[in-house]
């Protein structure tokens, strides 16, 4: 079984931390993807007989962007506690 450098661990750890942060920045633009329309919304937005069935819509698609929300932020926090690993194993066989 072959051992894996420290310098390894170090550069693949830098790398899950940019990941991690482009993953974060991911989640964040899709948390606010829908906010134009939710302030678009109001009494005077919607006529006739669609409203409800528009709103039960919107709350929807609104449900699964922050279920990807949320899915997106756990990965960049599982990349960046196995980021903190890595180094964590780079410093042990350093020493």
């Amino acid at each position: 079984m072959s051992t894996v450098s420290p310098a390894t661990l170090r550069a693949c750890a830098e790398e899950l931390r940019e990941l991690a942060g482009r993953q974060r920045a991911h989640a964040a633009a899709c948390a606010t993807l829908l906010d134009a329309v939710r302030r678009l919304d109001g009494p005077e937005t919607w006529q006739g007989t669609h409203p409800d069935a528009i709103r039960a819509r919107f709350a929807w698609w609104r449900a699964g962007l922050d279920r990807t929300v949320d899915e997106l932020r756990g990965a960049a926090a599982s990349w960046s506690s196995l980021a903190d690993e890595f180094d964590r194993r780079a410093a042990e066989s350093a020493r």
